[in-house]
């Protein structure tokens, strides 16, 4: 049950991913000649259903990519459905209250960490994969190698963020940009991440949940208390103010980010 984005973490070096909303097993597959570590089937934001994202997931594995999905509701069919395909992590959208990330923890995570249904399905397969032999090594390793991402675009979970980051059984945060900066009432993302009192603000929030942040469109990771993280590719950070470098000033990213006309990032 490789976890490509695990293991990278664990050796302190960041992944890099995409999404997939256009439903092609072939598009996924052709992603392993790109450098990608992951990718994300979108079944919220795509007409996928759950036979599209099965096959999606299983061209991303055979290609030696992580493969993620986006579940398009709360609910344990969403959640469970996907994982017994075979998605090594689930970003669940639209979260509001500290009780829905409760009741995704029991969705998403076996006993005792949650109440998720068990069945030898694609991701134990089919009770034959050496990490599924057993029942109990089976529970054990999902648990541990299966990602649950709460999607933070609401001000409910805004409000919780702290409550939420430090719930057992969730494994990271998922930023959402645009329908949080609506939420917040501001609609136009560019402007919002822009507001560098906003960053400042929203940084301190998730810092105070994990060691370390991770900007809009990023899975902050935890592990014992500390954070990682990994990036979608089509949201790079600057390392020193922690904005997507579409919307820094500096358009840079790590040590190339520095003071430009005299103007400095955060």
């Amino acid at each position: 049950m490789e976890n490509t984005v695990l293991e990278k973490f664990h050796q302190g070096r960041q992944s890099l991913g995409t999404f997939s909303a256009i439903g092609s097993p072939l598009a996924v597959e052709s992603l392993r000649y790109t450098g990608l570590d992951y990718v994300i089937v979108d079944t919220e934001h795509s007409p996928a259903g759950i036979e599209s994202a099965a096959a999606q997931i299983a061209a991303a594995q055979g290609a030696g990519l992580t493969a993620l999905a986006r579940a398009n509701e709360i609910s344990r069919t969403a959640v469970l459905r996907l994982l017994d395909v075979g998605a090594q992590g689930v970003v669940v959208p639209c979260v509001e209250t500290v009780e829905e990330v409760r009741e995704l923890v029991r969705y998403a995570k076996f006993a005792p960490l949650g109440n998720r249904g068990f069945c030898p399905t694609r991701d134990g397969g089919w009770g034959h994969a050496a990490h599924a032999v057993s029942i109990s090594g089976y529970m054990e390793t999902s648990n541990r190698e299966t990602l649950l991402l709460p999607q933070c675009e609401t001000v409910g979970c805004l409000e919780h963020i702290e409550e939420i980051t430090a719930m057992d059984g969730v494994d990271g945060i998922f930023v959402g940009p645009f329908d949080l900066s609506i939420a917040l009432g501001r609609p136009d993302a560019e402007d919002l991440l822009q507001d560098r009192a906003f960053a400042l603000e929203a940084w301190e929030d998730f810092q105070a949940g994990w060691e370390s942040f991770s900007p809009p469109g990023n899975f902050p990771y935890k592990e014992g208390g500390k954070g990682g993280s990994f990036t979608p590719s089509t949201t790079q950070a600057c390392t020193h103010c922690g904005l997507c470098v579409r919307q820094c000033p500096m358009q840079a990213i790590g040590e190339d980010c520095a003071a430009i006309d005299g103007e400095k990032c955060i």
